[in-house]
């Protein structure tokens, strides 16, 4: 079965995923981002740390169109969408008309997700405190509420594990936040609860219906994601940069875990002023340029600006939309940000 008929096959039967699936899943992913830093020598696109592993920097600086896509939360639809979305490529200076996945397939462009692939959220309301019934009340017994949050998450992350696979240099997933399959608080990690213990249950639940050794390769999958990205003309992480972060710092978070959390879980209002200004002067050359990026939601409209107007915060969890940057075209948000439901 080719990429875009399993992405369909998996948006039409939504169910957890068999253990074996996930598991060879999660071995096949993890061996592309193991071995990120040489996959394409020539280009040198992920700087390896000061341990001799794939950095958290992603740079890049060729011209190819980048689609930037928000927080997915367990969105089963968007994945699908995008890829079924067409849209106007730049090559060479010519523009063509073509679906993502076309795009993808030919090497056009460039997909970056922000993070945060679990956890419904508001949408999901009422089905997190069914399960916190069920999981707390009823001492652990089966729940299906949280089984089919479950579902809807694992599903909507095997799509973007199959896309990197099958795309490794034009497909690319941050981690977020919400990327903490064990609820950990270190890694620059932080337990996660809002309408329920949403990040203790899915740890709880991860390991009884897979086992240990299958949550020890998801939460490896987590630790190897890259937290950053530099474009030609543009910036991208989870969160707004809580305050201004070097190149190298970025490339060696796995070890300044600080990075991790100051990348991931910044507040409105918590960045350093003029932190944001600061790294597009560093790491750019252009100064119609932006940084992107989502973890807060944006409750009115298709963005948010903050920092002066040069953080735009792009998550919509109502919307599926993305922001589409033209390798020779001044970002505008009102024309660049669409909608690919």
């Amino acid at each position: 079965m080719d990429l875009y008929s399993k992405i369909k096959s998996l948006q039409k039967d939504v169910v957890l995923p068999a253990k074996e699936d996930l598991r060879d899943l999660l071995l096949r992913v993890n061996k592309v981002l193991e071995t990120e830093d040489s996959l394409f020598d020539s280009l040198n696109y992920r700087p390896q740390n000061k341990r001799k592993a794939p950095g958290g920097l992603l740079d890049f600086q060729d011209n190819i169109t980048t689609i930037i896509v928000p927080d997915l939360h367990a969105r089963v639809d968007f994945i699908p969408s995008l890829l079924d979305f067409k849209t106007e490529i730049q090559v060479d200076g010519k523009t063509s008309t073509l679906s993502v996945y076309q795009a993808l397939e030919k090497g056009l462009v460039r997909v970056i997700c922000l993070g945060d692939g679990l956890h419904a959220e508001k949408r999901a309301k009422k089905r997190w405190l069914l399960a916190y019934d069920d999981f707390y009340y009823l001492e652990n017994e089966k729940s299906e509420a949280l089984e089919e949050e479950m579902a809807e998450g694992l599903t909507t992350m095997s799509m973007i594990m199959e896309c990197k696979c099958a795309f490794p240099y034009h497909f690319h997933f941050l981690k977020g936040n919400h990327e903490n399959i064990t609820n950990s608080s270190d890694h620059g990690n932080m337990p996660f609860s809002k309408f329920a213990y949403e990040g203790q249950m899915c740890y709880q639940f991860m390991k009884a219906q897979y086992d240990l050794k299958l949550v020890a390769s998801y939460a490896r999958f987590e630790k190897l994601l890259p937290v950053f990205v530099r474009g030609k003309n543009y910036l991208a992480s989870h969160a707004e940069p809580i305050r201004e972060f070097s190149l190298k710092e970025i490339r060696d978070a796995a070890i300044k875990t600080e990075v991790i959390y100051g990348l991931t879980w910044t507040k409105n209002n918590e960045s350093e002023i003029g932190s944001v200004e600061q790294m597009l002067n560093n790491f750019l050359d252009d100064e119609n340029c932006f940084y992107f990026g989502g973890h807060r939601p944006v409750m009115e409209g298709k963005y948010n600006l903050r920092a002066n107007g040069k953080f735009i915060q792009i998550h919509n969890p109502e919307e599926m939309n993305v922001a589409i940057i033209q390798p020779n075209k001044i970002f505008n948000p009102e024309e660049d940000i669409k909608s690919v439901n």
